[in-house]
């Protein structure tokens, strides 16, 4: 419902809002001392918060966050309640933000997970056998000693180059196994 206001100087040179609606005109002095909404009509009690809203939006929003502080305690417990009420919609509403934003979710994780930042973004490939990532997911491979990011690896050599300790020594013994006569396969 949209209002006209206006605020005019009365008799006693303070200003009056009046509202009006469709068929009723109200006119709501401050002098009067009408601090509560003068209407039960909810539509009405709307459309009166509405236009003293449009009037100063400013005003509404310093009072807004004031009540919130001072009831910081209560407004946790409503905003705790509804979540609990809407467990759907707050899980929907979760679940699209992070496809939103799935490579700040990715990197949070990584963080979490004590991993370094990366300083480049995942290629198509991984960095050692060069199979394309198509369907599976690039792994952050990491130097354990120092922490320090190394490239981007599939699953397959990342735990492969984990399980062979992580050094280059582990992969010349691996090699130098594979070499041995008799241990290769053709």
């Amino acid at each position: 419902m949209r209002t006209n206001v206006r605020a005019t100087p009365n008799e006693r040179g303070s200003d009056s809002v009046k509202f009006d609606f469709s068929v009723l005109v109200v006119v709501t002095l401050r002098q009067r001392g009408q601090n509560a909404v003068p209407y039960k009509n909810i539509e009405q009690r709307k459309a009166y918060y509405q236009a003293a809203y449009a009037a100063d939006p400013e005003k509404f929003r310093t009072r807004t966050a004031a009540w919130r502080k001072a009831n910081a305690e209560r407004v946790a417990a409503t905003n705790k309640a509804w979540r609990a009420r809407n467990a759907e919609k707050v899980k929907a509403a979760r679940d699209a933000w992070n496809l939103r934003n799935a490579e700040k979710v990715r990197k949070q994780a990584r963080q979490r997970a004590g991993l370094p930042a990366a300083t480049r973004p995942a290629p198509e490939a991984c960095e050692c056998c060069n199979k394309p990532f198509a369907g599976r997911s690039a792994h952050l491979d990491h130097c354990h000693a120092t922490g320090a990011f190394r490239g981007w690896l599939c699953f397959a050599c990342n735990t492969g180059i984990g399980k062979l300790g992580d050094t280059a020594e582990g992969l010349q013994r691996a090699l130098t196994y594979l070499g041995k006569k008799g241990t290769t396969c053709s």
